[in-house]
């Protein structure tokens, strides 16, 4: 009997222990737990008192477990209607945490986007300038290949009839009867044989 007795008891400081705990891990709802099972426990203990005849009989011990009850209702509902806020004000925060979080990876993405395309402007920019570089290359070695050949086709145009007017001047500088007028034959075949090493020189350049 005395075991029924304190099983009650036993129960008791079991919750009122885990209250407690709750309290100290800084949960709001504990308080309104912890007031109400408080108040029953408080109730139930007095009312043991009662019957092991501790205290006397009165109005506080025989109705002080129901008076007991109805405030740990009372309270246990106060403390629901608690947490139930506190759920939806933690949700709205992760919510609004979420939505910051999307907002700052659309923005970090959009400027990663634009530094995308700056950069994919600056590449054809460059692209076009290459192509640009690479077309006036292409006219400046067309405009050598026209000047070499320009060169060429008139050193072997004046090339050829100089040998033509060298060689009968050698021999007609060779005749006996060519004497008299040996020293403008001479002045000739020098002058001669100077444009023909130009020509030449002109030929080799344009090689």
């Amino acid at each position: 009997r005395v075991f029924n007795q304190f099983l009650p008891l036993t129960v008791c400081a079991l919750l009122l222990i885990t209250g407690v705990r709750a309290l100290w891990r800084g949960s709001r709802p504990a308080r309104y737990y912890m007031a109400g099972w408080g108040l029953l426990i408080g109730a139930i203990v007095w009312y043991y008192l009662r019957v092991l005849g501790v205290v006397p009989t009165g109005f506080l011990t025989e109705n002080g477990v129901r008076i007991a009850s109805a405030l740990e209702v009372l309270l246990l509902s106060i403390g629901l209607g608690d947490r139930i806020n506190l759920i939806r004000r933690e949700r709205h925060e992760a919510q609004a945490e979420a939505l910051m979080a999307s907002q700052e990876k659309e923005a970090v993405q959009t400027a990663a986007n634009q530094a995308l395309a700056q950069r994919a402007t600056e590449l054809q920019q460059a692209y076009a300038e290459l192509q640009a570089s690479l077309q006036t290359t292409d006219r400046l070695q067309e405009n050598d290949q026209l000047k070499t050949r320009f060169f060429t086709n008139i050193s072997h145009e004046l090339r050829t009839p100089l040998t033509l007017i060298l060689g009968p001047l050698e021999q007609l500088m060779a005749r006996a009867e060519a004497a008299p007028l040996a020293d403008e034959h001479q002045l000739m075949r020098r002058h001669g044989q100077r444009l023909l090493a130009l020509l030449n020189q002109l030929l080799d350049i344009a090689r």
